[in-house]
């Protein structure tokens, strides 16, 4: 980054305040903003270029070499922020990589579960079509589709009757795990599963 030097006679600084001109009038910005018996304005003197001179402030302002000291400042910083904000990616990528990653472990684990848990009826069922066939103890027949939400229906003369709608409040947990809980409790708790589950009844 250019570094501002103060001493030299080209610069801002040097032109606002300095008080030795080639005139016999002090003509510099700073003396015209304090001194009140002359009839020149401070901002003729800042931005004119009647008089002949490249040393006015504005001109010094605008030039090459105190554009390039703002233009390097912001590079640097604009570079820094590119390379913060790079490695900011990266680490959320590396993050739902590893999050994507424990939940496709989860769901293998808990397919395998499902599948050693299911009978060889239910088993046939659900690599053919997505589904397990329920008989509860009371006789009634139910289907659990795959997934987790409104997936469970009864079953009667081989069509649904009324769809349930229960699962595990925490999203993280697999379909398959859900889909064994379903099944678990209409063969063992269904009177439970009734009492909580939303019920719909459907159109014949």
């Amino acid at each position: 980054m250019a570094t501002n030097d103060m001493t030299s006679a080209g610069q801002v600084w040097p032109q606002w305040i300095q008080s030795a001109t080639s005139s016999s009038a002090n003509t510099t910005a700073w003396t015209q903003w304090n001194d009140t018996g002359t009839a020149a304005s401070v901002w003729t003197y800042w931005a004119s270029t009647t008089n002949g001179t490249t040393n006015q402030p504005w001109t010094q302002w605008i030039q090459a070499p105190q554009i390039n000291q703002y233009t390097d400042t912001v590079t640097v910083g604009s570079l820094s922020q590119r390379q913060q904000t790079t490695e900011e990616a990266a680490a959320w990528k590396r993050m739902v990589e590893e999050q994507e990653r424990k939940k496709q472990n989860a769901q293998k684990r808990a397919l395998e579960l499902l599948q050693q848990i299911l009978t060889e009826t239910q088993l046939v069922a659900f690599e053919k079509d997505q589904c397990i066939p329920v008989d509860a103890p009371s006789g009634k027949k139910y289907l659990i589709k795959r997934g987790r939400v409104g997936n469970v229906f009864s079953i009667k003369d081989g069509k649904p009757v009324e769809r349930y709608c229960i699962h595990p409040s925490d999203y993280e947990i697999p379909d398959e795990d859900c889909m064994l809980a379903q099944k678990l409790m209409l063969e063992n708790c269904e009177e439970e599963f009734l009492r909580i589950a939303n019920k719909t009844r459907l159109a014949a």
